[in-house]
């Protein structure tokens, strides 16, 4: 059984790709602003991966619950203090000419990725948190009064799957708009 389709292997490599490549040629202290919503763009497109990945509930869970826990560790100890060291006169004016931005597009771009990182972290939690709350659900003793014959799911599982497929072209938006904030940051 394969986890991830075709498309999603090669989204995934192109990810993975993009990161080592980012790492490389980016210093992460001179260009904080375009760090932040790069991570703000992968976390997104490996949340949507794993949420799509066909794996057991418990490995599921525990990869999404590390992607947003990684996510906000790297932008914590990476990006956060670089920007709010730029954004504060506590700062010489030699470094905030290397960020290249005004203050009040500083604080607008700091708080939206920060809100964005905080979104991702929220969305990671609480997706983690119960699909291994499923899982614990199913395999709990006093849970077998009713037999499987007498449940029919089939309308339920056609609720969920419209708005998984809803979900997913959410997903793809706020992506786009990533990249056109990414876009918009680093063309300043």
């Amino acid at each position: 059984m394969n986890v991830l389709r075709k498309w999603e292997w090669v989204l995934f490599a192109i990810t993975v790709v993009s990161i080592l490549a980012y790492s490389t040629l980016v210093p992460f202290g001179k260009h904080p602003f375009s760090t932040g919503l790069f991570l703000c763009i992968v976390a997104t497109i490996f949340l949507g991966l794993a949420l799509d990945m066909r794996a057991s509930r418990i490995v599921k869970g525990i990869l999404i619950l590390g992607i947003g826990s990684t996510i906000n560790l790297v932008y914590g100890l990476a990006v956060r203090e670089k920007i709010e060291c730029a954004l504060h006169t506590t700062c010489t004016a030699e470094i905030r000419t290397l960020f290249n931005f005004g203050i009040a597009e500083g604080f607008i771009s700091f708080h939206t990725i920060e809100s964005i990182i905080l979104l991702i972290t929220v969305a990671c939690a609480g997706a983690g948190g119960s699909i291994i709350a499923a899982h614990g659900d199913i395999s709990t003793t006093d849970n077998h009064s009713i037999k499987n014959s007498e449940i029919n799911l089939q309308p339920v599982m056609d609720r969920l799957d419209t708005q998984s497929a809803k979900l997913t072209w959410i997903l793809r938006g706020m992506v786009v708009i990533l990249f056109f904030l990414f876009i918009d940051i680093v063309s300043r």
